[in-house]
C-alpha cells in the first residue's frame, strides 16, 4: 500500500474513532436529589427559593438576579441572572413556573450546552418543612466532553447551598424570637 492511500486509512480509521467516541458521549442527562429539613413554615421558606434578593444570599455562583416583570413570582416569571460558570459571568434568563403555592415550583435554565432544571418541593409535617432540591441537567457533546474534563460534582454544592439556606431560615427565627420574646 503506498504512503498515500495509508494515511487516507489512519485519517478515516482516526475519524470513526472520534465520532464514535463523541456518539458514545452524547447528549447526558444527570440528576440529583438533595434535601433538608428546617424549623420554619413552608410560607415563611419559600420567598428564599423564589424572591432574586433572597437567592443570592445562598444560591452559589449566583451573583445577580432580578425580576424581569412583575414584583412577585407567579405562574409563569422570569429572571434575568448573572452567573459564575467557571470564574466567567454569564448572563442567563431563567424560567420560572410555580406549580403550588408554598410547595412546589421549577426553575429552567440554559447556558453554555447545558439545559437543567430544578424543581424545589416543600412539604409540611411536625412543625418542620422538608425542602427537596431535585436538579436535572442535559448537556450537548460538547458540554459532555468539558464534563468528562472538569469532572465538577454538582451535588456537594447543591448540599452546600441547602445547609446555607437552612442556617440562614433557622437564624432568621432565632432572631424573630429574640426580638419578640414569649412572655
Amino acid at each position: 500500500m503506498n504512503d498515500h492511500r495509508k494515511t487516507i486509512l489512519f485519517l478515516f480509521v482516526f475519524v470513526s474513532i472520534v465520532l464514535g467516541g463523541l456518539y458514545l458521549i452524547g447528549a447526558k442527562e444527570t440528576e440529583f436529589l438533595v434535601s433538608t429539613s428546617v424549623r420554619v413554615k413552608a410560607s415563611e421558606v419559600f420567598p428564599h427559593l423564589t424572591d432574586p434578593e433572597k437567592r443570592l444570599a445562598w444560591s452559589d455562583g449566583l451573583k445577580s438576579c432580578k425580576l424581569l416583570e412583575g414584583e412577585r413570582v407567579d405562574s409563569d416569571t422570569k429572571y434575568e441572572c448573572v452567573v459564575d460558570n467557571g470564574g466567567k459571568d454569564y448572563p442567563v434568563v431563567e424560567s420560572v413556573k410555580l406549580i403550588d403555592q408554598d410547595k412546589v415550583f421549577t426553575v429552567y435554565r440554559e447556558l453554555s450546552g447545558i439545559a437543567s432544571t430544578r424543581v424545589f418541593t416543600l412539604s409540611e409535617a411536625n412543625n418542620q418543612t422538608t425542602i427537596s432540591y431535585r436538579y436535572l441537567e442535559k448537556r450537548d457533546v460538547m458540554a459532555s466532553l468539558t464534563y468528562l474534563l472538569n469532572r465538577r460534582n454538582l451535588e456537594p454544592s447543591m448540599f452546600a447551598e441547602m445547609e446555607k439556606l437552612k442556617a440562614i431560615l433557622e437564624a432568621r427565627t432565632v432572631q424573630a424570637l429574640l426580638d419578640n420574646p414569649i412572655r
